[in-house]
């Protein structure tokens, strides 16, 4: 069947593609033998198609990009997972350095030592202690106790000045009494 060279031309850039159906594309080839002017026509097309991309070469191109895309967009996610881990991990190891780093709760007006049933109790405001070393001396007024505190650094931030701590310095079966 002989097509006019108008509908010949519009299917063109479809055959040009590769996008148009068998029997159209059977249609321009029969045609394209006996008219020189869709033949010139052709030429041009696949010159322009040489100039500009096809629509292939252009969704091969989107698709890299959206690979690439894909990648950064994976190595950006990693990238703050890891400076999320290398933060808490510095956290981590700062608080049990902070833990470990022991030293003397200073006392002077923030003590108050009192005898109780239970034995000698000390109240000290403004701090919580780890450790308590005492020893008790025999002296001519009588024995006398002497004792310290030791804390950490954290313990020292992480406690407020309201803080009161009351801790048993002798017990009264180890003889409390007779501390003066």
């Amino acid at each position: 069947m002989n097509y006019p060279c108008a509908v010949i031309q519009d299917l063109l850039p479809l055959y040009c593609d590769g996008v148009c159906s068998e029997e159209s594309s059977r249609a321009i080839e029969e045609h394209l033998p006996q008219c020189p002017q869709c033949r010139a026509c052709l030429e041009a097309m696949k010159k322009s198609e040489q100039t500009f991309p096809s629509a292939v070469e252009e969704e091969k191109k989107a698709a890299s990009f959206r690979r690439l895309k894909k990648k950064l967009k994976q190595r950006q996610i990693l990238m703050g997972a890891g400076c999320v881990a290398l933060a808490a991990l510095v956290l981590l190891v700062t608080s049990a350095a902070l833990k470990n780093i022991r030293r003397t709760v200073e006392y002077e007006d923030n003590i108050q030592v009192t005898m109780e049933k239970s034995g000698l109790v000390s109240q000290l405001e403004g701090t919580v202690w780890n450790t308590c070393a005492s020893v008790t001396l025999e002296t001519r007024e009588g024995n006398c106790l002497f004792f310290c505190f030791t804390d950490t650094v954290w313990d020292d931030l992480v406690t407020g000045d309201q803080t009161y701590s009351h801790y048993i310095l002798c017990p009264a079966d180890k003889g409390a009494g007779e501390i003066q």
